[in-house]
């Protein structure tokens, strides 16, 4: 049995099988999300080998993303990171933050869809804790369970001091009011 990731030797693992009807063939290592092709050939007694006969295509399952730190985090908004574990480039995941933790049908969660390991979160509660998680999806439905990327604070929104009076020793305290 040999396994082809497009078309081109990836994996061979010959089996010598003798009087099986049936032969099941286990492959480790391959990529996710990534399509191998399979093809059987046999060798008789006398050592002759068949030509190969192709077993058609699989799609490697998606790997779950490895958990990041969020990182740019403002009054308004949060970055939040995770890792690819493997998945190739092209790989969509979705991405979802919510102010309580997760599962939960709470108003205002918000879902963020990108092909990258990283996506912003603008327009955010200053001083409010928001929770991430994300998971790999194909497009066609299949998809991992999401990782939790854990919780953040927004920084507390800045304060400006524009109209205060200028202070100087000799200023009285009625004159501040």
């Amino acid at each position: 049995v040999f396994c082809y990731n497009n078309e081109k030797p990836a994996y061979q693992h010959p089996m010598n099988v003798t009087s099986y009807i049936s032969a099941i063939q286990s492959f480790s290592g391959l990529t996710p999300a990534t399509p191998y092709y399979a093809r059987v050939r046999a060798r008789n007694g006398g050592g002759l080998w068949t030509d190969y006969s192709r077993l058609g295509s699989s799609m490697t399952a998606l790997a779950q993303p490895t958990a990041g730190l969020t990182s740019a985090v403002t009054s308004m908004s949060v970055t939040a990171n995770w890792g690819a574990n493997g998945n190739p480039a092209g790989t969509l995941y979705l991405l979802q933050a919510s102010s309580g933790l997760f599962p939960n049908s709470l108003y205002g969660n918000r879902s963020s869809v990108t092909y990258g390991t990283s996506a912003a979160f603008p327009d955010l509660l200053p001083a409010s804790t928001y929770y991430f998680q994300v998971r790999a999806q194909r497009v066609l439905g299949e998809s991992t369970p999401f990782t939790d990327l854990g919780s953040t604070v927004t920084l507390p929104y800045p304060v400006t001091w524009n109209h205060v009076p200028p202070f100087t020793p000799d200023t009285a305290y009625e004159d501040l009011l």
